[in-house]
């Protein structure tokens, strides 16, 4: 797992080029804005409408990136985001959102 010093910026913007991971993202995000405290692989599948195997490709590089965790639940593998990663990705983006570009 990724702690809060080793997020990499390059990784993290690199993983959200895809639509399919910001997909799983939005349903992550969602999930836990419902009480849930993540998502099966077979729940991010149906909700992203892709199957189990790029499921588990896309879950992969989030979690390289530091977007996203992975525990085990009972026999499923529950993901959900890592709030962290995300802000620090926006931190970086906010200079460039004052008007002087």
């Amino acid at each position: 797992m990724t702690t809060e010093e080793e997020i990499d910026l390059g990784k993290v913007f690199a993983a959200l080029t895809h639509d399919d991971r910001r997909a799983i993202l939005h349903l992550l995000r969602r999930a836990h804005e419902n009480g849930q405290p993540g998502l099966s692989i077979t729940q991010i599948a149906v909700g992203a409408e892709i199957s189990r195997f790029g499921a588990s490709h896309h879950l992969g590089v989030l979690r390289v990136a530091g977007l996203i965790r992975t525990v085990p639940e009972n026999r499923a593998q529950i993901s959900s985001i890592v709030p962290h990663a995300v802000v620090e990705a926006i931190d970086w983006l906010i200079p460039f959102t004052d008007g002087t570009i």
